[in-house]
């Protein structure tokens, strides 16, 4: 699995971790790859980000914490540890999941 790192503007990157797996469970629940870039797209999601329209407090984490304006899609910013070992999990949900 490999990652990709999208830049939009020279103040964000966002990180899709196993593009390839994460783009086949969306086609398992019919969500559209032009659904979900558009959604994903600064003109969309980062422009709400920035309006300061999505955010929610990351509790005692103090992540950031984030809803698409579609409400389909989360954005979580989690430490090192935490993204490891959901990715050290990802192939066996991927297989739970009918793949």
């Amino acid at each position: 699995m490999t990652d990709e790192v999208l830049q939009f503007t020279s103040h964000f990157n966002f990180t899709a971790y196993a593009p390839k797996v994460f783009h086949n469970l969306r086609v398992q629940d019919n969500i559209t790859a032009e659904h979900f870039m558009e959604t994903m797209s600064p003109d969309s999601f980062l422009s709400k980000l920035l309006e300061n329209e999505q955010f929610t407090d990351g509790g005692r984490s103090g992540s950031f914490f984030a809803a698409s304006p579609c409400g389909k899609f989360i954005v979580k910013t989690i430490p090192a540890a935490e993204a490891n070992a959901l990715k050290s999990i990802l192939p066996w949900y991927y297989e739970v999941r009918g793949h």
